[in-house]
């Protein structure tokens, strides 16, 4: 997988997260959708499936970072996680105290409360921006991947069999055990890090290439062939609805993607998708804007985006008001960076 085909697929996943949150989580109710024999609404199936956006993101995180630890020392993995880690957390701090801060501490007439605040700043616990959940996991994989790395023997298969099942079979033991799903937020972490530790063994055990001349030798390896694989495995994760199907599920999605968009393809298709995925990571924040209370008790962005009632219409509409938003972080960043660079330049 290059690094064209890793922003392609940030591109579709957070679409799928919006298209999520949008569909099912917050707002199924209020789309224009078939309704169902069991009395649920079409929408939220698709809304569902669209669930596995975040697998998708730590599956490549999974397999970035691999990539990026090829050749280093343990000295020298751990530096560039610290330094990712930095990066990262500055930059979702901005978001954080820029976007949402203020109409929040409007909102409460100064009356701030600042341990919500501070649990924030990693987005634990009750916090100013619920989708934020996923810096404290980042964090930890950062932090641990490094080490657990080590623990994955030369050979191939029993490496793939470590990545996938020890972790998923904890998540089972657990979801089983926890019958009033008090701790479902972590049992879902443990299997969002079992997609992390796939994407780490794909990268590891060159397990794309393997598997794509394997069936390339039957003449499988064509889109036509992982397209209808992918709906099937969207399809049982919004009826079964287990996020055990996830480490799973996203493999067809992955594998269509990685075959469809390392072909020659028109720019007209890759450039916006390739910017799309490079803005994936502030639209993650951003887009919650359409549902934060202190926000829209001020600007009724929810009512605004919701107005149309057509599922795709009000996909688009979400993306049209975010991209702009995330257009100028980014460019904001990169100029930091160029900054930043140009003075450890002018100091070495």
């Amino acid at each position: 997988m290059n690094k064209q085909t890793s922003l392609c697929i940030k591109a579709i996943a957070i679409i799928m997260m919006v298209a999520t949150h949008l569909f099912s989580l917050y707002a199924s109710s209020s789309i224009i959708s078939v309704t169902l024999p069991n009395g649920r609404l079409f929408s939220s199936y698709i809304g569902y499936a669209c669930g596995l956006c975040v697998a998708l993101f730590a599956f490549l995180t999974g397999f970035g970072l691999q990539k990026s630890f090829e050749g280093k020392s343990i000295g020298g993995v751990y530096l560039y996680s610290l330094k990712k880690i930095v990066v990262f957390l500055l930059e979702y701090w901005v978001i954080l105290f820029s976007l949402f801060f203020p109409f929040y501490a409007c909102t409460v007439a100064g009356a701030v409360d600042w341990m919500m605040i501070l649990r924030s700043l990693i987005g634990w616990g009750g916090v100013l921006i619920p989708f934020s959940w996923y810096v404290y996991f980042y964090l930890g994989v950062l932090l641990t991947l490094p080490v657990v790395r080590y623990l994955f023997p030369k050979g191939r298969l029993l490496g793939v069999l470590l990545a996938y099942i020890p972790l998923t079979a904890l998540a089972f033991v657990w979801g089983w055990l926890d019958k009033t799903d008090q701790f479902t937020l972590y049992r879902e972490l443990v299997v969002y890090y079992v997609c992390v530790l796939g994407g780490f063994s794909f990268a590891k055990y060159g397990l794309f290439e393997a598997v794509r001349s394997g069936l390339n030798k039957v003449k499988l390896d064509h889109w036509w062939f992982y397209l209808p694989l992918s709906l099937l495995s969207m399809a049982a994760v919004s009826l079964v609805r287990n996020v055990l199907l996830f480490p799973f599920a996203i493999l067809p999605i992955l594998f269509a993607c990685v075959c469809l968009f390392e072909r020659p393809l028109p720019p007209w298709v890759l450039f916006p998708l390739s910017w799309l995925g490079k803005l994936s990571m502030p639209i993650w924040f951003i887009h919650y804007v359409f549902f934060a209370d202190y926000i829209n008790g001020f600007i009724p962005l929810y009512s605004v985006v919701m107005s149309p009632r057509i599922g795709i219409i009000i996909l688009t509409f979400a993306l049209v008001i975010c991209i702009p938003i995330a257009l100028i972080y980014y460019a904001f960043f990169a100029w930091i960076g160029r900054f930043v660079y140009k003075k450890n330049k002018k100091s070495v």
